[in-house]
């Protein structure tokens, strides 16, 4: 489940609840796998005001965000017969179908039902690596 309105998302895992909220400014060479106690609060917050659930915690952690500098993702071929298909940042579940059906014909050489842009806006070898990223939530962060 995805509740945009207060941009969270939850779903099962392993017996409980994954509840995670996107992405966060937070340098990369900094990055610390322990969750924040002011996330954990709000997403346990958020979690209870959509379900009415008074919900436990568990454990919690940070995660690294996938993000691109233009926010699409990388899909295609970067070496012979090596494809990729990431960089989704949280929205992977809904783009698999389509992007799945796209590689998939691509790899075995089929006719593409799926006619879209995807070998230009997609293409994993559209940065040259000195692209400027402005993390999600604060477009005045480099890096």
């Amino acid at each position: 489940m995805y509740d945009a309105s207060r941009e969270f998302y939850w779903r099962p895992w392993e017996g409980g609840i994954l509840v995670g909220d996107g992405a966060h400014a937070v340098d990369p060479d900094a990055w610390d796998p322990t969750a924040d106690p002011g996330f954990v609060r709000s997403a346990s917050e958020r979690f209870r005001v959509a379900t009415a659930l008074d919900p436990a915690v568990a454990r919690s952690w940070a995660g690294r965000c996938t993000a691109t500098p233009d926010r699409d993702p990388l899909v295609g071929p970067v070496a012979d017969d090596y494809w990729v298909a990431t960089g989704w940042q949280g929205h992977g579940l809904m783009r698999a179908p389509a992007i799945g059906e796209y590689l998939a014909e691509r790899l075995h050489g089929t006719t593409p039902t799926i006619e879209v842009p995807l070998a230009e806006q997609f293409d994993p070898t559209r940065f040259d690596g000195d692209e400027t990223f402005h993390p999600l939530g604060d477009p005045t962060a480099e890096w």
